[in-house]
């Protein structure tokens, strides 16, 4: 390949009056006003080259999750978009892919484990440890993929995570303690899967974790038992926290009571698909809780249950007021 400076131009380029080069643009971009950006680089330096497919690995600790529809869906390999894949060597002599791993899993599914992969390939420094290694890698995955839209922030919280992120940390934890997990993060062990964990981080955030992890512990058996779902969603999880929360705190005693023989002898027999029905924004939660207390309401007119009807002050006070009043 061959280069030219400023000054010289390759035959018929200059009858070519849709190119720019990076001079009259960088110029085109100070037209107003100077650019702030130092002059002095940072980092390390990655050289390109090959790496048979089959040589390469992927560190659970901060990679997202292989997403297998991702795959089926480019149906077969592409070579003019196999950008390369950005791969660390560890000390002990392993290749780490810290960006392209879906990449690096068609090429094996398409030309098979001995095809070379373009890389910009990085080393680490002989001394580093094993911990060390981690924490960098997953400090240049974030880097790499904090301005991509299709990085969740599950992927960010998992690299967090590996670089000692005390955010990110805090955020498993939280996970952890109500009983859930979240594409391998979390209580993989004991918990139940949340789909839509951004609810349930708002609802433990808005409320709190007892209340949260309450209504993780009631809503999992029901999903399991009576609704034939081996997971919870995130917006009835925020729903029930609310409906905790009004309990304890803006409930007497009779309404409180005959609430929960309701959510005990009552919830599970309308299916969460209706529960959910036609709800969806940061109010879905709203309209869940109170479509709870309208049916309990109704079984108490109808003296199914010893309780006492709930009026609109309480649902106010528990944050859960009627959707045109938050407009």
């Amino acid at each position: 390949m061959t280069y030219v400076n400023n000054d010289q131009f390759v035959a018929g380029l200059d009858d070519d009056d849709t190119l720019l080069s990076i001079r009259e643009l960088t110029d085109n971009l100070e037209q107003s006003g100077k650019i702030k950006f130092d002059k002095n680089s940072t980092g390390v330096e990655g050289i390109f080259t090959k790496l048979p497919v089959h040589v390469l690995n992927s560190e659970r600790k901060y990679q997202r999750f292989i997403s297998k529809n991702t795959i089926q869906k480019a149906k077969r390999l592409n070579l003019s978009l196999l950008q390369p894949l950005v791969v660390w060597k560890r000390p002990n002599g392993t290749f780490v892919i810290v960006d392209g791993q879906h990449k690096g899993v068609m090429s094996f599914l398409g030309e098979g484990p001995d095809f070379e992969v373009p890389c910009i390939l990085y080393e680490h420094p002989l001394e580093r440890s094993h911990n060390e290694c981690i924490e960098v890698e997953a400090q240049m995955f974030e880097n790499l993929n904090m301005s991509r839209k299709n990085v969740s922030g599950l992927d960010k919280y998992r690299a967090g995570i590996a670089y000692g992120d005390e955010e990110s940390i805090q955020f498993e934890n939280s996970l952890i303690a109500v009983g859930v997990y979240a594409e391998n993060l979390g209580d993989t062990e004991y918990g139940v899967e949340v789909r839509g964990w951004v609810k349930l981080r708002a609802a433990y955030t808005k409320y709190n974790l007892r209340y949260t992890k309450n209504a993780v512990d009631f809503l999992k058996p029901i999903y399991y038992n009576h609704w034939d779902k081996q997971y919870v969603d995130g917006s009835m999880v925020f729903a029930l926290t609310a409906i905790n929360y009004l309990m304890d705190k803006h409930l007497g005693p009779k309404k409180s009571n005959g609430l929960k023989t309701f959510m005990r002898n009552y919830f599970y027999k309308t299916t969460a698909n209706k529960w959910t029905a036609n709800t969806a924004g940061n109010t879905d939660y709203i309209i869940i809780a109170r479509r709870i207390i309208d049916k309990y309401n109704t079984l108490v007119e109808n003296e199914f249950i010893d309780g006492a009807i709930i009026g609109p002050k309480p649902l106010d006070d528990a944050g859960l007021s009627a959707i045109d009043k938050l407009k």
